[in-house]
């Protein structure tokens, strides 16, 4: 997972902890005051039945003076008598004959009160809590408050106790809904929050996308580039200052290396001419034994493959220089037959073939592509193939060089790193033919500096096939 996901999940998180928080709050302070209101209204009906019930005999109101309580509660008397009660309805009597009108518990309704209720108010006198009220053989659960007509008597003298009742549904619907409200807002807000996290991650992290940008495109030919640094003073702007101090290192002591072995290549390159010179002068001009010839042979040959090999890094001390290469009109027929007459001399019992498009020309360093024959022509000879292809031809805006064989050939897993300095294969190139790893990382940088692609494909036991493809001229926009 990417550091702008987490970043975003974390944020996401956290943003519908703080609104769940918010919403849960906001609930239960709703809640509350929506449910202190509530009892609010049904203690002031308690109180003007208690009022009526003083102010009557017998507690024979008349209905007008029932009247006055909230036409959506419900009141009754009960008798009680210490730890028991006497279900006795006295609305009912036929001293009340108007009070059917105005108050919804009569008839066949009866409020159901819990017994913890009565134990109550034996303690405190008064009970405020939640009850069921029977109407019509349907259960209802209503809010509910005792409160006794007289003042607290004796032991086993009955007294009324007036209930009154009211149902919270609407409270309870304004609730629900302020719930199913506060639900969809909370998901509206966290998804919300969500996208706007990823967009924000993605600004913050945009410093660093662009060193990290910055950073990928730096290589070992280009370590003058630097990552650009913000300049606010941060640890993004920490990191890139790092990295182009790392960066200033690296140049110093890559330029270092590449000089030295510049210098130490041409150094190299005189003595080592003498030496095969002066060889072959003796093999020619004095009449050296057997053993003489011989030594004077090897010292020859080593020599030249030496000679070699200096050549060889010299010209990828170049390519780590930048060197670039020449552009001139070129027929690439002409390149192969070239290459043909050097190798052919070595090439023993082994055929090369010429094929393709002879009259094909582009600009090119004629010198330079020479080279990426005549390497990938003597690494098919080192393969031990009995015949190589060389085929000239046209792919597009592309001037294409095919170079087959049908030698041992390359294990899969080595084609990824054939083109790597020093990396040679056993049973693509034969060490004894004195392969020094480098002609491949030569071959890539010229096709390269010459904005073209190489390619290479293999079968064991088959054979091995490169192709390189160089821009046509005036077809490629950025030569």
């Amino acid at each position: 997972m990417t550091l702008r996901w987490r970043l975003t999940i974390l944020y996401s998180t956290l943003s519908a902890l703080v609104l769940t928080l918010a919403f849960v709050l906001t609930y239960i302070n709703v809640r509350n005051t929506l449910l202190s209101t509530f009892d609010r209204d049904l203690d002031s009906t308690l109180t003007q039945a208690i009022e009526i019930m003083k102010g009557s005999t017998r507690y024979n109101p008349s209905s007008e003076q029932w009247n006055v309580l909230s036409r959506d509660a419900f009141a009754q008397i009960t008798q009680y008598i210490s730890n028991q009660f006497i279900a006795e309805d006295f609305l009912k009597e036929k001293s009340f004959p108007n009070i059917n009108n105005n108050l919804r518990v009569l008839g066949n309704s009866e409020i159901e009160i819990p017994q913890e209720a009565w134990r109550q108010l034996e303690r405190t006198s008064n009970y405020q809590g939640m009850g069921k009220l029977t109407s019509n053989n349907e259960l209802v659960s209503v809010r509910v408050q005792l409160f006794p007509a007289v003042p607290y008597p004796p032991v086993d003298v009955m007294i009324p106790i007036v209930i009154v009742a009211k149902s919270p549904s609407e409270t309870n619907g304004v609730l629900e809904t302020l719930q199913r409200a506060l639900i969809v807002v909370a998901l509206v807000g966290i998804i919300a929050a969500g996208i706007a996290s990823f967009f924000a991650s993605r600004s913050a992290l945009r410093p660093i996308t662009s060193v990290r940008d910055a950073a990928a495109a730096i290589g070992g030919r280009n370590l003058n580039l630097r990552v650009p640094e913000q300049g606010t003073r941060d640890e993004v702007d920490d990191l890139a200052k790092t990295l182009n101090a790392m960066l200033e290192r690296l140049e110093s002591s890559f330029e270092t290396q590449r000089r030295f072995t510049a210098d130490a290549s041409h150094e190299l390159r005189t003595p080592v001419t003498a030496i095969a010179g002066h060889a072959s002068y003796l093999i020619r001009r004095t009449n050296p034994s057997d053993a003489q010839k011989e030594s004077l042979e090897a010292i020859t040959s080593l020599s030249v493959r030496l000679g070699r090999l200096i050549g060889d890094l010299l010209d990828l001390a170049r390519a780590d220089a930048g060197f670039g290469v020449e552009h001139v009109d070129t027929n690439l027929m002409s390149l192969a037959e070239d290459v043909h007459l050097e190798v052919v001399a070595i090439a023993g019992n082994t055929e090369i073939e010429l094929t393709g498009d002879s009259s094909l020309r582009s600009k090119l360093d004629p010198n330079r592509v020479r080279q990426v024959i005549r390497n990938l022509v003597q690494n098919a000879l080192k393969a031990g193939s009995s015949k190589i292809t060389v085929q000239i031809s046209k792919e597009d805006l592309f001037a294409k060089i095919t170079v087959q064989d049908n030698g041992s050939g390359i294990a899969p897993e080595h084609l990824s790193k054939l083109f790597d300095r020093f990396y040679r294969v056993d049973t693509s190139r034969d060490r004894a033919a004195g392969g020094s790893g480098l002609g491949l990382s030569i071959v890539k940088w010229i096709v390269e500096a010459h904005q073209g692609s190489i390619a290479v494909s293999s079968e064991l036991g088959t054979g091995t096939k490169f192709e390189v493809r160089f821009p046509l001229q005036g077809k490629n926009p950025t030569t």
